[in-house]
């Protein structure tokens, strides 16, 4: 695929249009202009095109299959990346490739998901599954499918599909977390550095339990002096409340005592 031109502001148009297309479930729209005409796997729509550059890249399987004889016919790139096979391993194994890959005990999802939108029961169906990675082991997916095309008759045409590897979510989140944990651990250092080291020291008599008065007794200072630093902490950590103070002090200052 080629490079994605244009400035940074028509990105962003670009993104908020076909993020309220995907938002409003304009399938058929969203066909006509991301990914319509396809006719095989290899057929992709123009370079240019930004829509298909995005789903191409994004992490998991998209896929549109045709309804009446389940053969995929369009796969973004990251498809292959994430079961290991190449564009020609799956053009190979024929329409019925993605069938043959999912784990013996889930083809009945394949008959659940044929008979719920034959039945018309909906436009939207969710399942979870198993496929054969390259490699020989069996990764988790939790997919979604819509109809994304109908016939005249109302019978479904085409599906598209999205499909994300469960554990690299999992992994990912987790991932996620450990960052988030430590931009909060570095925010909260950057604070407590920007205390005076008063600060911090009734900070820690206040986690203690010790009232106004017996740390103005302590530190040999007035009451009326500790309730001044105590206001102004609150102020510099954007606190409401004397325990939001207690809380940060335990969590980041309380060990260093």
């Amino acid at each position: 695929m080629g490079k994605v031109k244009g400035t940074s502001s028509h990105l962003n148009k670009d993104l908020i249009h076909y993020g309220d297309l995907m938002q409003k479930h304009d399938v058929e729209d969203i066909a006509g202009k991301l990914l319509a005409p396809v006719l095989s796997i290899s057929d992709f729509i123009s370079e240019k095109d930004l829509p298909t550059e995005i789903f191409n890249h994004l992490p998991g399987i998209i896929y549109i299959t045709d309804f009446p004889s389940l053969s995929v016919l369009w796969l973004n790139y990251e498809s292959f990346k994430t079961l290991g096979y190449t564009e020609k391993q799956i053009k190979e194994g024929g329409d019925h490739f993605f069938v043959e890959l999912l784990h013996p005990e889930d083809l009945g999802v394949v008959g659940g998901v044929v008979e719920f939108f034959r039945q018309r029961k909906g436009d939207f169906f969710r399942s979870a599954y198993r496929l054969k990675h390259a490699d020989g082991h069996y990764i988790w997916f939790y997919g979604t499918s819509r109809i994304m095309k109908k016939h005249e008759n109302g019978d479904p045409m085409l599906l598209i599909g999205f499909a994300m590897d469960i554990f690299s979510q999992i992994h990912s989140d987790n991932k996620l977390r450990e960052l988030l944990h430590e931009n909060l651990q570095l925010r909260n250092k950057l604070v407590i550095n920007s205390l005076t080291n008063r600060q911090k020291e009734i900070m820690i008599l206040i986690a203690k339990g010790n009232t106004s008065k017996q740390i103005g007794e302590r530190l040999n200072i007035s009451s009326h002096t500790v309730e001044t630093h105590r206001k102004n902490i609150l102020k510099r950590l954007n606190f409401h409340n004397s325990a939001a103070m207690v809380k940060f002090t335990m969590e980041n200052l309380y060990s260093e005592d």
